[in-house]
C-alpha cells in the first residue's frame, strides 16, 4: 500500500512531496499522524482512594514537517522556491490543509504554521542549491478528517432510514431540506419539527453545537420560527445509526432530505 502526503498552502499552492516534480521533498516520515494528545481530568475527595474520572481534554494536534528543498538550480532560484514554500506555510493567521493518502484512503487536517525555522540555511541555496529545514504545522481541531457521507432521501424513503459512521469520533449531522414539506428530523431521540417549507424553498442545517444553524438558501438565519428546540445527539462513532425523518405536505418529485456526515479520525492513519 502506498503511503502519500501533500500540502495545500495557505495561498492554494500544492505540494505534492512524493512527485519529482515537488522541489520540497519529506526527509522523514511526519510526526504527528498518530492522533492529537489527550489528558484525563480526574476529581478526588478526602480520604478517597484514587480519583473519579470526569473525563478527557482533547489538545491540538501538532504536524512535524522535516523538508528538504532541492536539489535545484542554486542563487536567485532556490531562494525563489523557498520564498514559495514560506509563502505557503503563512504566518498562522491563515490555514492550509495537510494531506494523507493511504491506498484508497484519505485523510486531512487543516493546519495553520505553528514553528518555523527562523535560522534557514539560505547560504546554502546559494552554494549548492539544496537545504533543510523543519517545521511544525497545527490544527486547532483534535481530528482527522475523511470523506463525508452524503445521503439523500425523499419522501418515499423516510421510513427508517440509516447512517454509518465509520469514524471513531461522535460526529453531528447536516441537512440540507428542499421543499415542500413539513418536516421532523432528529437523531437517537432527537426531534425537531421544522415550520413549513415552500415549494422551490430551501433550508439548510448544522446540527454541530460548535457552529449550530438553521438558514434558509439565501443564507438568512430562520432559527427563531423554529422555536425553543436543540439538536442535542450525535452518530455515534462505528456505528450504523437510524435518523428521523418525518414529514407531511410533501411532494414526490421535489421533496428532500439530503444529509451529511462528517467522518472525524483521532488519527491521521484511520
Amino acid at each position: 500500500m502506498e503511503t502519500r502526503y501533500e500540502f495545500i498552502g495557505v495561498d492554494g499552492s500544492r505540494w505534492p512531496f512524493d512527485s519529482l516534480l515537488c522541489p520540497v521533498r519529506l526527509a522523514e516520515t511526519p510526526t504527528g499522524l498518530g492522533g492529537a494528545p489527550f489528558k484525563n481530568q480526574r476529581i478526588a475527595n478526602a480520604r478517597q482512594a484514587g480519583a473519579d474520572w470526569i473525563g478527557r481534554d482533547d489538545d491540538i494536534n501538532i504536524i512535524g514537517l522535516k523538508v528538504r528543498l532541492g536539489p535545484m538550480r542554486r542563487g536567485r532560484p532556490a531562494r525563489q522556491v523557498f520564498r514559495q514554500w514560506r509563502k505557503a506555510l503563512g504566518y498562522a493567521d491563515e490555514v492550509g490543509e495537510f494531506h494523507v493518502y493511504m491506498g484508497s484512503e484519505h485523510f486531512w487536517q487543516e493546519v495553520r504554521a505553528e514553528e518555523l525555522n527562523k535560522d534557514p540555511a539560505v547560504d546554502l541555496l546559494d552554494d549548492i542549491g539544496w537545504m533543510e529545514e523543519q517545521v511544525k504545522l497545527a490544527s486547532d481541531l483534535s481530528w482527522w478528517f475523511a470523506p463525508e457521507v452524503v445521503e439523500t432521501f425523499k419522501p418515499s424513503e423516510f421510513v427508517n432510514p440509516t447512517i454509518t459512521n465509520e469514524g471513531d469520533v461522535d460526529s453531528f449531522l447536516r441537512y440540507e431540506i428542499a421543499g415542500p414539506g413539513k418536516f421532523t428530523i432528529g437523531v437517537g431521540g432527537d426531534a425537531v419539527s421544522l415550520p413549513q417549507i415552500g415549494a422551490g424553498q430551501k433550508w439548510l442545517i448544522d446540527t454541530d453545537p460548535e457552529n449550530p444553524y438553521i438558514r434558509n438558501g439565501s443564507g438568512a438565519d430562520v432559527w427563531q420560527s423554529v422555536g425553543v428546540q436543540r439538536f442535542r445527539k450525535p452518530v455515534p462513532r462505528s456505528s450504523t445509526t437510524p435518523i428521523l425523518i418525518s414529514s407531511t405536505l410533501t411532494n414526490e418529485a421535489t421533496s428532500r432530505v439530503k444529509v451529511t456526515l462528517p467522518q472525524l479520525y483521532r488519527r491521521g492513519t484511520g
